[in-house]
């Protein structure tokens, strides 16, 4: 063997040590970013998840707000209407109307109809906080979704991450190597 075939010989070693550092460094570059995409994914879920959990909270609150207020409300129509009956009931008597037959009929159909105004106030806040309520609820699910996509998601990236460093050790993206016959 001659000196130019020791060269190309030492040549060809540093050249396959290259490529095969480079694959090393490729594969060890891939197990790095699968496993970053991996948790990146699965701590977006977690935060989707704890954002829709913090708007659901935030949901079940305005419902049971929704609901307080409607018998506010409602209480106050109530009030509103006892002195209206008061102010009917004087008005009756300063005019020297008896209170039996149409008077008395006036005072309950007045008594009726604040009732009625009541009721609609409470309804109005049931409803409301029931859809408040569904809100909370589509937001909770939203977040499961989401955490659990995330979960697919970073599956995913492993198995993608992983195959990929297969290929790479097992020959798919052949490294070229140099002998000392070329």
């Amino acid at each position: 063997m001659g000196f130019t075939t020791v060269g190309l010989a030492l040549g060809a070693t540093a050249a396959n040590a290259a490529y095969v550092g480079a694959a090393a460094y490729g594969v060890a570059a891939t197990a790095v970013g699968t496993a970053i995409s991996a948790t990146g994914q699965i701590q977006a879920g977690k935060s989707q998840s704890e954002w829709s959990d913090y708007n659901a909270a935030v949901a079940r609150q305005n419902a049971i707000a929704a609901q307080q207020s409607a018998e506010y409300d409602a209480g106050r129509t109530r009030e509103a209407g006892e002195k209206l009956k008061s102010r009917q009931r004087v008005l009756y008597a300063k005019s020297g109307v008896s209170l039996e037959g149409t008077p008395t009929d006036v005072i309950l159909g007045t008594a009726e109809d604040i009732e009625m105004d009541a009721m609609a106030i409470i309804r109005r806040g049931l409803i409301g906080g029931q859809q408040y309520q569904s809100q909370a609820n589509l937001s909770e699910m939203q977040g499961s979704a989401a955490q659990t996509a995330s979960y697919y998601g970073a599956g995913s990236s492993l198995l993608t991450g992983i195959g990929d460093m297969v290929a790479m050790k097992g020959g798919v993206y052949k490294v070229p190597v140099y002998t000392a016959d070329r």
